[in-house]
């Protein structure tokens, strides 16, 4: 099957991330770069191999060898920029997150009217570790409880986009937070709606916005998650911990697995999860290995890809609800901020 061709809205570092899995990935091709500078987007380009290069969003998806795009804009420009590609017949991968649950919804609701794919770019979700998580918790944890979510990543230059309250009008909670709402979406399964939220947060002091929060998200069927997440901190930190009936699973790397991250093999280590159960387990319980020939950002490509080519609307509604609904817990933990 021909690859699918995929254009980037975007140039920063987060592009090059996904421009590098769209690369590798085996059913993809990128094709197509833009950026408000025609100079950034040829440069990208050329860095990246795409034969486009394109001045504004609306000219790269004119092109028709861009059957798709990845939109990896500041949250506050994103939503007219993939409401253009979808009504120019474009499937959609959108960075996360989204100005509102609303914003979410209109553009669900306009991929589902024209029969389109919109995905939002959750790197996790796609790691076969998920779906082997997802397998073993009616034996491993029986009825989920409770889910801990922890995501830290050190940011303190106040020149990065993420202290722009115009740009990233939610800080530290759609940067960071999306993750712990994520982990709600694929692990916790609520089979109610939200009951009430409490959360602190903390706010940098020269540009107000969220650098730090933690709190609690109490379910109708008394199900909860608790979070913490910041810029600040001294050291990368994803951790989830999901306490069941019968046990509980941990995961000391849930957002991006320890061995993406080491470029020596000898260093490299299969992601996995650890169980335990009862009164007498070791403190670390049992550890299971999921191994992956491929990392999640490639695996995410692949199926975005393979969506867009022979997708079933079944599937496609059900990547539309996640992003939906993790943006409706993102404005619930923002709101209580």
């Amino acid at each position: 099957m021909k690859p699918l061709g995929i254009g980037i809205v975007g140039t920063g570092s987060i592009a090059g991330v996904v421009a590098t899995a769209i690369r590798s990935a085996s059913n993809a091709k990128l094709v197509g770069a833009s950026s408000r500078s025609l100079e950034r987007a040829e440069a990208f380009a050329g860095e990246h191999g795409a034969a486009v290069a394109a001045q504004g969003h609306r000219d790269l998806i004119s092109s028709p060898v861009v059957e798709a795009v990845y939109v990896a804009t500041p949250t506050a420009a994103e939503e007219p920029i993939v409401l253009d590609a979808l009504r120019a017949g474009k499937h959609v991968l959108a960075d996360k997150p989204f100005v509102s649950a609303a914003s979410a919804v209109t553009m669900a609701s306009q991929a589902e009217s024209l029969g389109l794919v919109l995905m939002d770019a959750t790197h996790f979700v796609h790691h076969p570790r998920t779906a082997a998580v997802l397998d073993a918790i009616p034996e491993r944890v029986g009825e989920p409880l409770a889910l801990h979510a922890s995501f830290f990543a050190p940011f303190d230059d106040r020149s990065n986009i993420r202290f722009d309250p115009e740009l990233e009008p939610m800080g530290a909670v759609g940067d960071l937070g999306w993750y712990t709402a994520r982990a709600v979406i694929e692990y916790l399964q609520p089979t109610e709606p939200v009951r009430r939220v409490h959360a602190v947060a903390n706010r940098d002091a020269q540009t107000g916005a969220v650098v730090r929060a933690a709190g609690v998200i109490e379910f109708g069927d008394s199900r909860t998650l608790t979070f913490e997440f910041g810029f600040e901190g001294g050291t990368f930190a994803s951790e989830l911990r999901l306490m069941g009936t019968r046990g509980q699973l941990s995961i000391d790397d849930f957002v991006i697995d320890f061995g993406a991250l080491m470029y020596d093999e000898a260093e490299r280590r299969d992601a996995g999860y650890s169980v335990r159960s009862g009164w007498g387990g070791r403190p670390t319980g049992e550890f299971l290995e999921v191994s992956t020939d491929r990392p999640a950002d490639v695996r995410m490509v692949e199926a975005f890809a393979a969506l867009a080519r022979d997708g079933t609307e079944e599937r496609r509604a059900a990547w539309r609800t996640s992003l939906v609904e993790t943006q409706r817990l993102v404005d619930r933990i923002m709101g209580a901020c």
